[in-house]
Order: structure tokens, then sequence, then C-alpha cells
């Protein structure tokens, strides 16, 4: 009878013993994962910040290539158009022949060039 007992006893505790430990089993790996969404949460928030930024800076450098293409054709055109008004008389004198003064007159009178199409490299 009493060997009955202990036997009993050493299965409750068994049995409850298994409750808890997967219990605590069940609650450890619960924490786990939420860390783990709480790590990628804070890497994917900070990798779409990072794009954002990259994304301005190439923005910012096209921008900046393209003003300076267009300044230096304006600053071309300026001075072609001088060259022209100015030294009409002294073209001649330079050896300069009718196709060339023709290409300057050309490029005095263009509109500017067009914009790159997207994805075309500078």
């Amino acid at each position: 009878m009493v060997k009955m007992f202990y036997l009993r006893f050493y299965q409750l505790i068994l049995v409850f013993m298994n409750k808890v430990r997967f219990r605590f089993i069940v609650l450890m790996m619960s924490i786990a994962m939420l860390g783990l969404i709480a790590m990628q949460s804070y890497w994917l928030k900070h990798d779409f910040e990072l794009k954002a930024h990259q994304f301005d800076q190439n923005v910012m450098l096209a921008m900046n290539r393209m003003v300076e293409q267009i300044e230096e054709s304006e600053n071309l055109r300026i001075v072609v158009k001088n060259y022209i008004a100015n030294g009409d008389s002294s073209v001649t004198s330079h050896g300069m022949n009718d196709s060339l003064l023709r290409i300057l007159t050309e490029i005095a009178s263009d509109a500017p060039p067009p914009p790159p199409q997207p994805g075309a490299l500078m």
C-alpha cells in the first residue's frame, strides 16, 4: 500500500513536472520568436531608411550632372555667339573656312539637347 502511494505520488509529480516543463518550453519559445520578430523588424526598418537615403543621393547626383551639362552647353553657346558676333571680319583673317563657320552658327542657334533617357549611362 505504501509502495502504491509512492508510485502514484511520483506519477503525479512527473505529470505535474511535464506540464510545468512543457509550459516553460512554450514560454521560452514564444519569447525567442518575439525576439526574432523584433530583430527582423529593426533590420527591415534600417534597410528601408538606407535605401531611401541612397535613392535621394542618386537623384541629387543625377540632377547635378544635368545642371553641369546644361551649363556647359549654354556656356559654349554664349562663347560661340560672341565669337560669331564679334569676329565676322576676323573669321576670314584666321583662315576659318565656311564649314567651320556653319557648324559654329548651328551650335549657337541649336536648342538645348534633350535630357538623357532613364537608365542611360552618362
